[in-house]
């Protein structure tokens, strides 16, 4: 895909992204408990020329393993992570997938400035099996929107 700029100049379409952040640190969570209205947040940066949105997907230790976090202890299922694009309570938020679901975040292109918008996040532990110290992968998958605004 491609564009002509005012000036006539032909430009080809560049889907990129950023996060700013390269962890989300929950914290020390009780077992069985959540994160509740206290959610983390990702800001996603578009670095590209075209309107973007974000395919969200994650993992333990390994692609499609059912987890997203893998702990000293046990693992978290996927399901328990959850995002939206703004504050949320848990429960509430959109369900993290290994397969991964694209979220209308409407970044437009970037023109002089950053553009860019935040992704929040909220998690719940299993009620018993987990402890330790608990990592997982996220990935931000650029998507082209032809919407944004």
């Amino acid at each position: 895909t491609f564009g002509i700029d005012s000036n006539g100049i032909e430009m080809d379409a560049l889907a990129a992204l950023s996060v700013n952040e390269s962890e989300i640190n929950f914290g020390a969570i009780q077992l069985g408990s959540n994160t509740g209205s206290v959610n983390q947040n990702t800001t996603v940066i578009n670095e590209g020329n075209i309107n973007i949105d974000v395919q969200l997907s994650g993992y333990g230790s390994a692609p499609s393993d059912e987890t997203c976090m893998v702990c000293t202890q046990g693992n978290i299922s996927i399901e328990k992570m959850e995002y939206y694009s703004t504050a949320f309570s848990y429960g509430n938020g959109i369900n993290l997938t290994s397969s991964g679901a694209t979220l209308n975040l409407d970044i437009p292109q970037r023109v002089n400035d950053e553009s860019y918008k935040g992704v929040r996040w909220g998690i719940e532990t299993e009620s018993s099996g987990i402890n330790g110290n608990c990592t997982g992968t996220i990935n931000f998958v650029v998507v082209s929107d032809p919407d944004a605004e």
